[in-house]
């Protein structure tokens, strides 16, 4: 598409003559004479244009250029102003830029310093689009994460309407997620009402080429109007198919007078599409979760009731992926209980559940085994990068201050054991009991380290723990 120019100036052999250079830059040209300056007003606001030509020569139009400069930039800050005049004195200069203007020719014009102009302009251009383009990107970033980091439906179906309508200003949401008998229910949905979901439904339902998974599809381009009292509306469709997680739809409208969604709009769409879908759907199944008793009353985190299913589920699998198991204990617990009383122990724990949940990675699982006592189960790992893992946990725990803002800064470390799977053990037994013996024999060389199953000797290799355990004395640990 052209770019669109305004010369104001009284020759019209200047306008002709800027006109031609600014052709072979993609720009079309428009001419308004000084004194017609409320006809560059309206086609100023009509037209938007992307650069403007202006004599600000204090002897053309009863010296009203600065004053037309000023209200250009007033009605579209963006637009780009080049003051021109006469002669080019220092007392105009400063007053040009101090009005507005981008930058200050002197006539006649020099095409040569006109092209070095136009191409800074430009070039601030590309900046400022591309600034826009990484702000939009960090935008939709943290809303993946914020829509990742929420696990209550009735939440999401608050929050998912309101991000969709400030990133991409839609006036509806609607959400759907597929039965087991193949159809689509809706989950989520703001802005449309019970008929006019059904009627998305079953027109999504009854396209014989409905768009695919990582592709969206407006209906609008279909032809097909809306719903009653959604006529002509723009209609965005994605859908995505995840892995595990089945197919969901994500429907988003907008008003005829808003416009259709641009392709950056369209890129946003799909990345929040998506991470609505699976954020929906594993809401869905912490609340099953939940209701089966796997989830942890105080710290939110599964259970070991939980980890026990988990763990058969994971080395069952005929070829499974290798995994690595942490055990981590916190040191020297009680005394935070003696000190500061059950109740903050209590917050204490909460906080470290959290600090787990952000110092591992969005696949891993985060058990609380009970007591002072955790679990992570680390999937697709090797053992080094398990290592490095776990010493980023310990890490984590041995600099934050816990209850800072309740004045307390209480400090603890923690001592992590760690059995890679199939290296160190098959058997969910044999890999909880290694970690167990690595923490333990951690915790016996000073606490606050990471310790793992192959340094225990002899090494097993599979099944159950064929190793004359570790026990370590009661003195070792009579506070943990």
């Amino acid at each position: 598409m052209a770019r669109k120019a305004l010369v104001v100036d009284p020759d019209p052999g200047v306008a002709k003559q800027v006109a031609l250079f600014l052709a072979g830059r993609g720009f079309r040209t428009e001419f308004v004479l000084p004194d017609d300056v409320e006809s560059g007003r309206v086609w100023i606001k009509l037209s938007d244009p992307d650069l403007v030509l202006l004599i600000v020569d204090p002897t053309v139009a009863g010296g009203r250029g600065l004053d037309v400069l000023r209200d250009v930039t007033r009605i579209n800050p963006s637009v780009e102003v080049v003051a021109m005049a006469e002669s080019r004195t220092a007392e105009q200069v400063i007053r040009a830029f101090r009005s507005g203007a981008a930058d200050f020719l002197c006539k006649p014009l020099d095409m040569d310093e006109l092209a070095l102009v136009v191409s800074r302009i430009d070039g601030l251009h590309q900046t400022f689009s591309q600034y826009l383009e990484y702000r939009r990107a960090i935008e939709v970033y943290d809303a993946c994460r914020s829509l990742s980091a929420c696990l209550d439906v009735d939440e999401l179906s608050r929050f998912v309407p309101d991000l969709f309508s400030r990133l991409l200003n839609t006036d509806g949401v609607l959400v759907l997620l597929d039965t087991k008998e193949g159809d689509l229910r809706p989950v989520v949905r703001v802005g449309i009402d019970y008929s006019q979901s059904q009627w998305y439904m079953e027109i999504i339902a009854s396209m014989e080429s409905p768009p695919e998974s990582g592709t969206a599809q407006d209906l609008a381009t279909l032809g097909l109007k809306g719903p009653p009292g959604m006529e002509d509306s723009h209609a965005l469709v994605i859908p995505s198919l995840v892995e595990n997680a089945g197919l969901g739809v994500v429907v988003l409208i907008r008003r005829q007078e808003k416009g259709s969604f641009t392709g950056d709009e369209v890129t946003a769409a799909l990345f929040l599409g998506r991470q609505t879908f699976v954020s929906v759907r594993n809401a869905e199944v912490f609340s099953h979760v939940h209701s089966l008793n796997y989830v942890d009353d105080m710290t939110g985190l599964y259970n070991h009731r939980y980890l026990q299913v988990i763990l058969d589920r994971m080395v069952s699998q005929p070829q499974g992926q290798p995994f690595a198991l942490f055990f981590i204990d916190l040191d020297r617990f009680k005394t935070v209980n003696d000190r500061y009383g059950h109740h903050t122990g209590r917050q204490v724990l909460i906080e470290v559940g959290k600090l787990l949940g952000r110092a591992t990675r969005d696949t891993d699982v985060v058990v609380r085994y009970g007591g002072d006592e955790f679990v992570v189960i680390a999937v697709e790992i090797s053992l080094p990068d398990a290592t490095a893992l776990a010493e980023r946990i310990r890490t984590h725990i041995e600099r934050h201050r816990f209850l800072a803002r309740e004045g307390k800064n209480v400090t603890l470390t923690a001592s992590i054991g760690i059995a890679q799977y199939p290296e160190h053990a098959t058997t969910s037994k044999a890999l909880l009991e290694l970690a167990d013996l690595a923490m333990y024999r951690g915790k016996s060389l000073g606490r606050n380290c990471v310790y793992t199953a192959d340094r225990l000797e002899p090494r097993p290799v599979t099944g159950e723990v064929e190793i004359d355990e570790f026990k370590p004395s009661p003195e070792h640990f009579e506070d943990g």
